[in-house]
């Protein structure tokens, strides 16, 4: 009696693992509405950029001379707002980035965030002593109201 219980429960919790993994692989639905590049390194940058969609890629620029911090005088030169390059649609989303001081394109996928509607943000980082790096940061909205409201906050 004992063993049965037992083994009715390792099998309901390898079924429930086993579907877990199989969801999480196959990637959550996403729309990707921007993506914000801050220059937070002390020197000026540039930054290539590439947004895939369903393993089709929608969205790829090469942004020069991104103005550092210390350069930006109040007007947020060092700031670029991508948000017309694709059509913010449903799917899985991957992000493709590199500086000067990257030897490839690094990857982020988009797969285990909760709300369906998502910007990015990638802070470059470093230079003067060290090394620069990227850091990516996902945000995430309820609505495509709150993804519009943030977005004319950012313009104004």
């Amino acid at each position: 009696m004992k063993r049965r219980r037992v083994l009715e429960g390792f099998s309901i919790g390898l079924g429930t693992s086993l579907s877990g993994c199989t969801y999480f692989s196959q990637g959550n639905s996403h729309q990707l509405w921007f993506i914000r590049i801050f220059n937070s390194s002390v020197t000026s940058d540039s930054i290539e950029v590439r947004v895939s969609r369903d393993e089709e890629v929608v969205f790829e620029e090469q942004y020069e001379e991104i103005p550092s911090f210390r350069e930006d005088n109040g007007d947020k030169q060092n700031i670029r707002l991508i948000s017309d390059g694709w059509e913010p649609s449903k799917g899985v989303y991957k992000i493709e980035y590199k500086i000067p001081d990257m030897s490839k394109l690094k990857e982020r996928g988009i797969e285990q965030e909760n709300e369906e509607n998502i910007g990015i943000d990638l802070h470059i980082l470093g230079g003067g002593m060290t090394g620069k790096s990227v850091s990516v940061n996902i945000l995430e909205f309820e609505s495509e109201q709150q993804v519009q409201y943030f977005l004319r906050g950012i313009d104004s």
